[in-house]
């Protein structure tokens, strides 16, 4: 993050600084790789990399599981992106 202020002068000399701008260098992530799946006793693992973020922290992911119907993609119960366990862990 950077930070700036600014202060004006004239020949009466300088003015007090402004209020701080801050803002971040960075973009959204970047598109991460396919998840890896593996089979632990009895359920599936679904490992992934962290993507580009650009120096800035990952706060949320979406896993999406394609049901058998082929067509819709859903959010498991036992898998969500807000939790900080599987954020900083990057499996479920």
């Amino acid at each position: 993050m950077y930070n700036f202020r600014v202060y004006a002068r004239n020949k009466y000399g300088p003015s007090l600084y402004s209020s701080i701008a801050n803002v971040y260098a960075s973009a959204i992530p970047e598109t991460a790789n396919a998840p890896v799946t593996s089979l632990d006793d009895n359920y599936t693992r679904i490992t992934w990399e962290l993507p580009n973020a650009h120096s800035l922290p990952v706060t949320q992911y979406e896993i999406l599981i394609l049901q058998k119907d082929g067509t819709t993609w859903t959010e498991s119960s036992q898998c969500l992106g807000t939790s900080t366990t599987i954020i900083s862990n990057r499996y479920c």
